[in-house]
């Protein structure tokens, strides 16, 4: 028996957000678009590339990129839509970069357990300093680690979550102060290598996809 139930679909290009209907079955290769709708009030949903979006505990939708309003709200590279109100909000003050001619962009949401972690390119978060990543718990923002060394040295270009773990990728050397090559993990309070010694990780690549299967980590690149 088919059930009823609404996804969010991002668009690439100018068309920003739109919602889909869709009827599913027990089976994911059932799944068939009925019929599209405005995302968030508006076609043009947000103005400004929407690179991630990830569905929050409360029902409401996250949503990263570079953009710069949503509606009529003015953003920072993050949002959030809630479908009961159908009304866009600032998520916590958004990404910003104090880098001389640096940009700020988020190009990776994950949601573990009650908290949000946004990963991309930018130095501080709310106006909390963070490197690259950082996390929400839906009060306050808070960087991955201490120090100037904390988050990572780079552009996350790969992100994903797996139990109370996230792996973080890209042209990354350090993580939090731990040497990482190209790949790392995060456990909640730490961070830490793939592998042990200079060889750990990747070696002159970047990391761009990754997965975690079986007790396995897979991750991909060039």
């Amino acid at each position: 028996m088919l059930k009823r139930l609404t996804i969010a679909v991002l668009l690439v290009g100018l068309l920003g957000l739109c919602r889909a209907n869709v009827a599913a079955a027990a089976s994911p290769e059932a799944v068939a678009v009925s019929s599209w709708s405005a995302f968030g009030g508006l076609a043009q949903g947000c103005y400004g590339p929407v690179n991630a979006v990830a569905k929050l505990p409360d029902g409401r939708i996250a949503v990263g990129g570079s953009m710069r309003s949503c509606v009529d709200t003015p953003v920072n590279g993050l949002a959030i839509y809630d479908p009961a109100t159908n009304a866009w909000s600032d998520l916590g003050g958004g990404v910003s970069s104090t880098v001389p001619d640096g940009f700020a962009v988020v190009l990776h949401l994950a949601v573990v357990g009650t908290d949000l972690y946004v990963a991309g390119s930018f130095t501080t978060v709310g106006g909390v300093p963070a490197n690259n990543i950082a996390r929400w718990n839906g009060v306050a923002w808070s960087s991955l680690g201490t120090g100037p060394d904390n988050g990572v040295d780079s552009l996350v270009s790969a992100m994903t979550s797996f139990g109370s773990d996230v792996y973080v990728g890209g042209f990354i050397s350090q993580a939090g102060g731990v040497v990482a090559n190209g790949i790392a993990r995060w456990d909640g309070q730490a961070w830490h290598s793939l592998g042990t010694g200079s060889a750990n990780g990747v070696q002159s690549g970047d990391v761009r996809a990754i997965a975690v299967a079986n007790g396995q980590v897979h991750a991909g690149g060039g």
